[in-house]
C-alpha cells in the first residue's frame, strides 16, 4: 500500500511539474535534486563531538517532496550511526568516503527505493 501511494504521488508531482514547467517557459531555477539538512551535531565518545551539513544528491528531482517528508527519519538515522564513535577515526578522509556511501545505502533503505544518488557533507568538524 505503502509503495502504491509513493507512486501515486510520484505521478502526480511529475504531472505538475510539467504544468508548471509549461506554463513558466522552463522548470523553474535553483538546484532541483538537491535537499539540505540543518546542522547535525552528534556526541562521540570522550567528549568529542561532529558538527556538519548533510546535502542529498537526488536520481530524480520530482521525488523531492518524498524525500523532504521523510527528514525526521532520515535525520534519527544518521545521529543513530555516528553517535558514540570514535573521533580520531570520524575525522579521517577515508571515513567520510565510505560513510557517504554507507549513508546512501542507508537512507534509500528507509525510503524503500533509489531516490537518494549521492550524499555530501559540508563543515565537517569534530571539536
Amino acid at each position: 500500500m505503502k509503495a502504491i501511494l509513493k507512486l501515486l504521488f510520484l505521478v502526480w508531482m511529475a504531472m505538475s511539474g510539467m504544468a508548471y514547467a509549461n506554463e513558466h517557459g522552463g522548470g523553474g531555477g535553483g538546484a532541483g535534486g538537491i535537499v539540505k539538512f540543518e546542522p547535525l551535531v552528534i556526541n562521540l565518545q570522550n567528549g568529542s563531538y561532529i558538527n556538519f551539513v548533510v546535502q542529498l544528491k537526488l536520481a530524480d528531482p520530482v521525488s523531492e517532496p518524498i524525500v523532504k517528508g521523510f527528514m525526521p527519519a532520515m535525520r534519527h538515522e544518521i545521529i543513530k550511526s555516528l553517535i558514540g564513535k570514535d573521533p580520531v577515526v570520524v575525522q579521517s578522509a577515508t571515513f567520510i568516503g565510505s560513510y557517504s556511501h554507507q549513508v546512501t545505502d542507508m537512507l534509500n533503505k528507509l525510503l524503500e527505493d533509489e531516490y537518494v544518488k549521492d550524499v555530501f557533507f559540508d563543515s565537517w568538524m569534530v571539536q
